[in-house]
């Protein structure tokens, strides 16, 4: 039985730009991936330009087995539940909303430690 082949981090780059420019995913393209462990619990602030926005993954909601068109297992595919736990944008505001962010966004964001005071 063949293993899978699965997208390495260059086609996935690849893929992500690709996406029509101005895009979530194009701007991605452009991105490192910082958090390579699990997101479950994270404090994640998020690469959006402009718009501060700080979230907690709290379950994956995704396909882990989404393939791209020649068959590779997508990298990154999932999706997550996320609640929003610091917020410049007034129609997120801060525990009120549950958003779903996809798995290459919230990898190349930067995760925060939890500071107690």
């Amino acid at each position: 039985m063949p293993l899978p082949i699965f997208e390495t981090p260059e086609q996935e780059v690849a893929r992500l730009a690709s996406a029509p420019e101005g895009s979530t995913y194009h701007s991605l393209s452009k991105l490192e991936v910082n958090i390579l462990g699990d997101l479950t619990g994270a404090i994640i602030d998020l690469p959006r330009h402009g718009i501060a926005m700080v979230v907690v993954p709290l379950v994956s909601t995704g396909s882990p087995a989404s393939r791209t068109e020649d068959g590779k297992i997508r990298r990154f595919s999932n999706t997550w539940d996320c609640v929003v736990v610091a917020s410049e944008n007034p129609k997120y505001k801060v525990g009120g909303y549950h958003l779903s962010i996809s798995e290459a966004e919230l990898r190349r964001g930067t995760e925060r430690p939890l500071v107690m005071q």
